[in-house]
């Protein structure tokens, strides 16, 4: 069998890995930072099927992660309405469900190489490109934290301010994720989840940092990143790539977990008839490109069109008044972006 190696060690990274090892193919990952770490991320995986996680053995990696069934809406610091969830969401943070990939993906034979920094000519056979998004001019920037004790009022809590929307969500452990997505500049000074709790003021959640303020923070929990951007990406010339690198779904969906875990899944079969000899790399890369194409566009494109309504006041007020008179199709939506 011929090696895969994978740059990047994140969800789809490490997905893939885990598909290839349960096929018996040598599989070495190269993860430039350490693992596990906390990430920018909403740490709730809606519409994830079964046969993903039976392909991926996640079934044990996620028995303590909260399920969420309904989702409470806010605009500004109103209460607009509560939606329930066609399938229960998965709540569990990147932290553990990284790690806990990661050891398996090991105990499975993998080999896992932290703080390596993949060197590969473009175009080099066996290489699979996992290394996450691409960075954007300006764009939109994006913070999490954990907090304890934060007082919640549905399983999923999504707030829509002025250029920005934020959602919390309870993880594993008992503690609550608050992720936001913000339009920069951003407001006030400071740093970490001071500089946070003053953007949130400013964007009209005031009542939210409020609830944050009376919680406690999860000591090493806070992350932000800039320049996030959200398309579908032409197909790489350095290798073929799933996940963020292959394209990069709005956060408000909460199918990125999803689609890199099931981009890691399909990528798996080309590449494993690579190794074991039955195509040759320029195939098995096209196989991995047009899969991803087909099996993540209709989401891709449709997160796109709703995503201006949700960072917009206009757009917002209309989404707010539809859910009022229950004419917010929500069962058709979450089925096309999921």
């Amino acid at each position: 069998m011929k090696q895969i190696s994978i740059a990047g060690g994140g969800l789809a990274g490490l997905a893939t890995g885990i598909a290839l090892r349960r096929r018996g193919v040598p599989v070495v990952i190269h993860e430039a930072g350490d693992l596990p770490r906390h990430r920018v991320c909403g740490e709730f995986i809606a519409g994830l099927d079964d046969t993903t996680i039976d392909a991926l053995g996640l079934a044990p990696l996620i028995a303590d992660a909260p399920r969420h069934d309904s989702m409470l809406w806010h605009l500004g610091g109103r209460e607009v309405g509560r939606s329930r969830l066609p399938r229960p969401a998965i709540g569990i943070s990147r932290h553990a469900l990284d790690a806990r990939m990661a050891d398996d993906f090991v105990r499975l034979g993998g080999e896992l190489r932290l703080r390596s920094r993949a060197a590969f000519e473009p175009g080099a056979e066996g290489w699979l490109d996992a290394t996450g998004r691409r960075a954007t001019r300006g764009g939109w920037a994006g913070m999490k934290v954990h907090l304890a004790g934060l007082e919640t009022r549905a399983p999923l809590e999504f707030h829509l301010g002025c250029g920005a929307y934020v959602g919390a969500s309870a993880v594993e452990s008992g503690h609550v994720n608050v992720c936001g997505l913000f339009r920069p500049p951003l407001a006030g000074s400071g740093n970490g989840v001071a500089r946070m709790l003053a953007h949130l003021d400013a964007c009209g959640l005031g009542s939210l940092a409020d609830r944050m303020r009376a919680a406690t923070e999860v000591p090493g929990s806070f992350c932000a990143v800039a320049g996030l951007g959200f398309a579908s990406w032409p197909a790489s010339r350095r290798a073929p790539g799933v996940g963020d690198a292959a394209g990069m779904i709005p956060p408000f969906t909460g199918d990125g977990m999803a689609i890199a875990l099931q981009g890691g899944v399909a990528a798996a079969e080309p590449l494993a008839r690579y190794a074991a000899g039955g195509c040759d790399w320029r195939e098995a890369a096209a196989r991995v490109a047009l899969g991803t194409r087909r099996k993540f566009a209709l989401r891709l494109g449709a997160a796109a069109i709703l995503h201006p309504f949700l960072t917009m006041r206009a757009g917002q007020a209309s989404l707010a008044a539809l859910h009022r008179v229950r004419l917010v199709p929500f069962g058709a939506v979450f089925r096309a972006l999921h």
